[in-house]
């Protein structure tokens, strides 16, 4: 498998807590503040809030045991060890810079909020349905417009969608004592998911049953010119790009179709064609226009992924 590194630098990499193992610290009780308490008071974190002065809901949080409250002007020694991150809400610049140089002299990550240059994370856009949860964040840059892309994916998203992913998590198991290899239950629930959408009513269990006995994609080979640019290719080619289990290509041009691509797919250069197994889940070959012919007759099952969706 090969390691590329290709597009941008990201000066943010997503990352998902486990908010169980998780001890939040945060400095005032502002608007700003309160905002980020009422999200983070929905996850497992254990949370302690130090302000001097205090709003209602926050009051409300402290009465019913859901965070620690300590309502007073924080000190240095308030920055403990035993919390991860810190959320600092404070108008102060100065305390600001010295809570901050604290809390990175003990490896604490900070956010320090409308101030970019101190944040060691920020909290991006979120929607939550549970299990599925969606981060959206522009580094910063434009968080108004994360906020209305969040809305646009929002109304895209079934209200029974937490739902079908409870009883999603209570089959896998089942699934992986069904299916031996990766690739099938992969294929499996391709196909559960392609029949059954986001719905989640009684027809969601026959659905189930039914692709158990129905489905029986377990390899596909599809072949894309390299050279075609990315934004020529039709919009419903992107759900197969996420299928991929593996992708053989030159490595030395690092395609730009790759950002579509799963980015756990396993990645090969067109060199170890070969050897590589096409029989093991759905395989993308790029490759220039004039190698095409020569692929489509030594694999004949392969397809012209783009041509598929009529250009």
């Amino acid at each position: 498998m090969m390691l590329l590194i290709y597009g941008d630098l990201m000066q943010y990499y997503p990352l998902f807590i486990d908010t169980s193992k998780t001890n939040i610290l945060i400095i005032g009780a502002g608007q700003v503040a309160s905002r980020k308490l009422t999200l983070l008071a929905r996850t497992q974190a254990q949370i302690t809030v130090i302000a001097p002065q205090i709003s209602t809901e926050i009051e409300t949080l402290s009465s019913t045991g859901r965070i620690q409250l300590y309502q007073r002007e924080v000190c240095l020694t308030d920055i403990d060890p035993h919390y991860q991150l810190i959320y600092i809400a404070t108008s102060n610049t100065a305390l600001q810079g010295q809570l901050t140089k604290q809390a990175n002299s003990l490896g604490i990550w900070v956010n320090v909020v409308d101030a970019p240059l101190l944040c060691d994370f920020i909290t991006p856009a979120i929607i939550d349905r549970n299990k599925l949860v969606v981060a959206i964040s522009t580094a910063g840059v434009a968080p108004v417009f994360a906020s209305s892309l969040r809305a646009q994916i929002e109304a895209m998203l079934d209200s029974k969608l937490s739902l079908l992913l409870d009883f999603v998590a209570q089959k896998r198991a089942e699934i992986q004592a069904y299916y031996q290899s990766v690739s099938e239950r992969r294929a499996f629930w391709r196909y559960f998911f392609k029949q059954n959408g986001q719905q989640f009513n009684d027809a969601t269990l026959a659905l189930f049953e039914q692709a158990k006995i129905e489905q029986s994609e377990t390899s596909q080979i599809y072949i894309i010119d390299t050279l075609r640019p990315v934004n020529s290719l039709p919009i419903g080619i992107l759900p197969v790009l996420q299928s991929i289990d593996q992708i053989v290509f030159d490595v030395n041009t690092a395609p730009a179709i790759l950002e579509f691509v799963r980015r756990d797919a396993h990645r090969y250069d067109i060199s170890e064609l070969a050897s590589v197994s096409l029989l093991d889940g759905m395989t993308l070959i790029l490759a220039q226009k004039d190698q095409i012919p020569k692929l489509t007759n030594q694999y004949p099952q392969a397809a012209l992924l783009a041509e598929q969706f009529q250009y």
